[in-house]
């Protein structure tokens, strides 16, 4: 069973009976005009972000990819042996129900009143398979998903995700990739 931890203490590890669980909130900022795109993820009083390295066409697929990195980041922390469980926090509803669908993992939902923004019955883009088959490699780990609206670590993750995209866009303008759009 996944614990269920409140928005004042997303990104930690709690222990529920012997079960140790860690929560990592994740977002995403994207510019459809550009198609630049950053990440961001708070873990364990730890926080990263960075720019999305794949070609996306929605801010759903950069949600998808803000947790596939998320969990990469987080691994690459080292998690603690006796770590039982690694809850991925979204607050897009389709990118969590990719998730559900491809790995067959629990939601649990931290948002009253929120309603689920299936996938579709279409199958997964190029994009959306390669970050799908990143998460299906985290080997041993159990991996469930919950949905967050709101709140100080979400917040932060799109503060930072969006200073992200924002680097990344200026860099394609400065490229000479794409015309002045004044700002925008």
């Amino acid at each position: 069973m996944a614990l269920l931890l409140s928005q004042d203490t997303a990104g930690d590890i709690s222990s529920h009976g012997t079960a140790a669980v860690l929560s990592v909130v994740t977002g995403a900022s994207y510019c459809p005009r550009t198609g630049a795109a950053g990440w961001a993820a708070l873990c364990y009083g730890q926080r990263t972000s960075g720019r999305i390295p794949a070609v996306l066409t929605s801010s759903n697929q950069a949600e998808l990819w803000a947790v596939v990195l998320g969990l990469q980041w987080v691994v690459s922390l080292g998690i603690p042996v006796a770590l039982e469980e690694v809850v991925l926090h979204s607050e897009s509803m389709w990118a969590l129900q990719m998730i559900r669908s491809e790995l067959r993992t629990p939601i649990t939902n931290h948002s009253s009143g929120s309603r689920w923004q299936e996938p579709g019955t279409r199958d997964p883009s190029p994009t959306e398979k390669e970050a799908l088959a990143i998460l299906r490699s985290a080997g041993g780990m159990i991996l469930s998903v919950g949905h967050r609206r709101g709140g100080w670590a979400l917040q932060q993750c799109h503060s930072l995700s969006r200073q992200e995209m924002r680097r990344q866009r200026e860099y394609i303008r400065m490229r000479g990739l794409l015309p002045d759009d004044n700002g925008v």
